[in-house]
């Protein structure tokens, strides 16, 4: 069963090395500078690719309500509505495809109230919604490894640093710091996975699907999960 779960997500720039400050419990490891760029990027998707297959994905759903609500305040109360309406079709549209073109691992939907909690790994404060898109305090996300996914523009990979984050098999947290190993540039309309704290991975992690939102024929997200999952599924045959 997929359900949905809500938050608020932070648009707050990643750290750099020099402000590197770790508040989850368990220990943290320091590998900056003991692989190259190469070999990094591949470790880093190696794990990651093996976390989402045996956890779950989390995928960030938007609303526009603030957005609405400004447009009604200056006397538009009919492109208020009508931007409601449209991110409402658009959310059914991305919540059905994956109900359809997703097998890879379980799936959570989750919008604005509750980022902070995803972040910060505190499952009981996270308030998660039934498919009916309602609350539901009777939903618990079980413990364990995750990645976050949206649809929306990919951000730029600005941070020196990037830290992988995982539950190991006895429970406990761990973190490992590692020297950015793709600090490009994005901004382009896609569907994304990012970390457990919404951080942009690397390739060669499948990563990112483009979705052309700025032309005409873009992609729908039908077929951009679809082709996500496929590649997913073909870059975790070694995983166990």
């Amino acid at each position: 069963m997929i359900h949905l779960l809500m938050y608020v997500f932070l648009s707050v720039a990643p750290p750099r090395a020099a402000q590197i400050h770790v508040e989850l419990p368990g220990d943290t490891i320091d590998l900056r500078g003991r692989m190259g760029a190469a070999e990094t990027a591949q470790y880093l998707a190696d794990k990651q690719i093996c976390h989402l297959k045996n956890g779950a994905l989390l995928v960030r759903i938007h609303s526009r309500n603030k957005v609405a609500e400004a447009v009604m305040r200056n006397g538009d109360k009919l492109l208020g509505e009508e931007l409601l309406r449209k991110q409402r079709e658009r959310n059914r549209d991305i919540y059905e495809a994956f109900e359809k073109h997703w097998d890879f691992c379980p799936v959570y939907f989750f919008e604005a109230e509750a980022s902070k909690a995803v972040k910060d790994i505190h499952r009981e404060n996270i308030i998660f919604l039934g498919e009916e898109l309602k609350r539901d305090p009777e939903i618990r996300f079980p413990q364990g490894n995750f990645l976050t996914a949206e649809f929306g523009t990919l951000p730029e990979s600005r941070s020196d640093v990037f830290e992988l984050r995982y539950m190991q098999e006895n429970g406990e947290w761990m973190v490992e710091l590692h020297n950015n190993p793709d600090k490009s540039a994005g901004n382009f309309s896609a569907f994304h996975i990012m970390s457990n704290h919404f951080s942009r991975l690397s390739s060669p992690f499948p990563y990112f699907v483009r979705t052309y939102d700025d032309l005409v024929f873009r992609r729908q997200p039908s077929a951009a999960i679809r082709k996500m999952n496929k590649r997913l599924h073909e870059f975790a045959k070694g995983c166990k």
